[in-house]
């Protein structure tokens, strides 16, 4: 599968997540179970383990600065590649993906 089929694959579950009702499940902690369970089967499928902060910023439509606060504040390891820093699959899944799709999800419910 080609590089650009993974990112469109792994895309299309984050929108999708997005979508949920926030009535769907009973507690946010059930939510986001169900998010964390979906989102490391897609990326394990696609062997997906390492993030740019490019790949963040495409993929949950955060800046530069919000990545950057999210790092320090969580105290993350990155990886090296080369000259890039890279964020593990589970700091993605834990710090980046959960969180924003949360937000997305129980924003419904004021609106």
């Amino acid at each position: 599968m080609s590089k650009c089929k993974k990112i469109e694959t792994i895309y299309s579950v984050l929108t999708t997540l997005r979508k949920i009702s926030p009535d769907t499940f009973k507690t946010n902690e059930e939510c986001e179970a169900h998010i964390e369970t979906k989102l490391r089967k897609i990326l394990i499928s696609e062997r997906k383990t390492l993030f740019s902060k490019t790949c963040i910023k495409t993929h949950l439509h955060l800046s530069t600065g919000e990545i950057d606060n999210i790092i320090d504040k969580n105290d993350l390891n990155l990886a090296n590649s080369g000259h890039k820093k890279l964020i593990f699959r589970e700091a993605f899944i834990k710090h980046f993906a959960v969180p924003e799709i949360m937000k997305s999800i129980t924003s419904k419910k004021v609106s």
